[in-house]
Order: structure tokens, then C-alpha cells, then sequence
């Protein structure tokens, strides 16, 4: 493995927490139109992708406690974005599904976030967005191997 550069490096420290930051401030909704966090959302992404998952596995594809990940069920239930129920082979078993209220509300964050990111990349200069792209795909690779 190539060695990075030592000022190379020290500027990409330097500049990720600020983009880190940027893209988490770009996907939080304004206060006053909270309808859900983005855990919540990514939970949404994960019924949607999944399908009917036991909240044991809901829980391990969240990188969650299952104790918190039972917490927001509970929430996104009482929202009507998600269903529970029991497995009929195993009564101790909890099925958590998405629902189409959930499913509508998925797809709408999606496209809004979506847009604000487009706003942002569409700043970057055209070889600078193939460049992004490229690091952006390596990047995803690597994170998607290592987990």
C-alpha cells in the first residue's frame, strides 16, 4: 500500500469533520418539521431493502442494541411506518415489516435528500465530480468490505 503524503493527509483530517458534519446537517430536517430522525429513517431503508426481518436482525443490520432498536419499533409503530407481529412458528418471535405509510415517507425523505445533495455536487467543477465519483465508489467498497 502507497503511503499518503503527511500534508496530503493532514488536510483530509482536517476537512472531515467539516463534510461530515455538512452532509449530516444537509440530511436532518429543519426542527419544526421533525418526523423522523435519521435512525429511524435508515431503519425504514433496512425494512424496505429486507423485507420482514425479527428485530434480533433488525437490531444486527442497524449496528444497534436490540434493546434501542426495540425502543424506536415501538415509535415507528405508533407512527403507523412500521408493523410487529408475532411469528406463527414462533410465538416469541417478533416480525417487524415496513408499511406503505412508511414506505411513502421513505421514499419522499429519499428524494428530498437527494435533491439537497445534487444542489451541493452541482458546485463542483465537471473533472471534480468524475474525481468525487471515483473516490466516493472506492470509499463504499472499502467501508461495504470491511463490514
Amino acid at each position: 500500500m502507497e503511503q499518503i503524503p503527511k500534508e496530503h493527509f493532514e488536510q483530509i483530517y482536517a476537512a472531515l469533520p467539516t463534510i461530515i458534519t455538512g452532509l449530516a446537517n444537509l440530511s436532518a430536517p429543519p426542527a419544526d418539521q421533525m418526523e423522523i430522525t435519521l435512525s429511524q429513517l435508515r431503519t425504514l431503508e433496512i425494512l424496505s431493502e429486507r423485507g420482514m426481518l425479527t428485530l434480533h436482525e433488525l437490531a444486527e443490520l442497524s449496528r444497534v442494541a436490540q434493546s434501542s432498536t426495540s425502543e424506536m419499533v415501538d415509535r415507528l409503530v405508533r407512527s403507523r411506518l412500521v408493523n410487529r407481529r408475532r411469528d406463527t412458528r414462533d410465538r416469541r418471535t417478533l416480525q417487524i415489516s415496513i408499511t406503505e405509510n412508511g414506505r411513502r415517507l421513505l421514499e419522499r425523505k429519499k428524494n428530498l435528500l437527494a435533491q439537497k445533495y445534487e444542489h451541493i455536487i452541482q458546485k463542483l467543477e465537471n473533472q471534480e465530480r468524475e474525481e468525487f465519483q471515483k473516490a466516493i465508489s472506492s470509499l463504499f467498497k472499502i467501508f461495504h468490505e470491511e463490514v
